[in-house]
């Protein structure tokens, strides 16, 4: 009876850490490129034949081929297929060529107009039971940022941030202690704090994961 116990307890521990996720990996879309465009009046694109969000694909499509033809460096770039996203458009190309060619000259973006952008690729973690006391990221994320590379030496290594936000519902007031969010350039970045820990305030955490989405937020949840 014992060992049924055990084999009953083992097989639950193996399988909560097959569920753990592992190290952040950089995307694998070398043919992909990315794009946002600022949220507008569908009215008023509509009248004016603007490039916005959430366009039928063929306009969209024949939108950003015509951009990348009225540039001498992205004229050759060929284009297999456009996505939406919820922020604007995923590009596939033909081959990894033409993705970097438009990702190197950005000019063609200036000509689909409405601040269009590349959007660069992301990589998050999540820290849990920060001191919420350490930060104050509705009028000072900047100092925020600098707080957290200086502290976990990220900045010695030559890490970036690119942003940080508290991971609760917008209805809920902020606590002592929350879950933060931090979104690095690199893979290798957010995998460095998810190995050695988070420092903030001389103080250690060590409850560092991915982020994911699906996730809950909060562990008490």
């Amino acid at each position: 009876m014992s060992s049924y116990k055990n084999r009953s307890f083992h097989s639950r521990d193996n399988s909560k850490r097959s569920q753990q996720p592992g190290p952040l990996q950089p995307r694998k879309e070398p043919n992909c490129v990315r794009i946002s465009t600022r949220h507008t009046s569908e009215i008023d694109d509509d009248e004016n034949g603007g490039f916005r969000r959430y366009l039928p694909t063929d306009m969209a499509n024949a939108k950003i081929r015509s951009a990348l033809l009225s540039i001498d460096t992205t004229k050759d770039a060929q284009v297999a297929g456009v996505g939406t996203t919820k922020t604007g458009y995923v590009i596939r190309f033909r081959d990894a060529q033409s993705a970097e060619m438009a990702r190197s000259n950005t000019a063609w973006l200036e000509e689909l107009g409405n601040e269009t952008k590349l959007v660069k690729p992301r990589f998050g973690i999540v820290v849990h039971r920060v001191p919420t006391e350490d930060f104050d990221l509705e009028f000072n994320k900047k100092e925020g940022i600098e707080k957290i590379l200086a502290e976990n030496k990220l900045d010695e290594k030559g890490f970036e941030i690119e942003d940080i936000a508290w991971l609760k519902k917008k209805d809920r007031p902020l606590g002592q202690s929350a879950s933060l969010g931090i979104w690095f350039n690199t893979p290798e970045a957010a995998n460095s704090v998810i190995k050695d820990g988070f420092l903030v305030g001389q103080r250690y955490i060590g409850s560092v994961e991915s982020y994911r989405v699906e996730l809950k937020r909060c562990h008490r949840c």
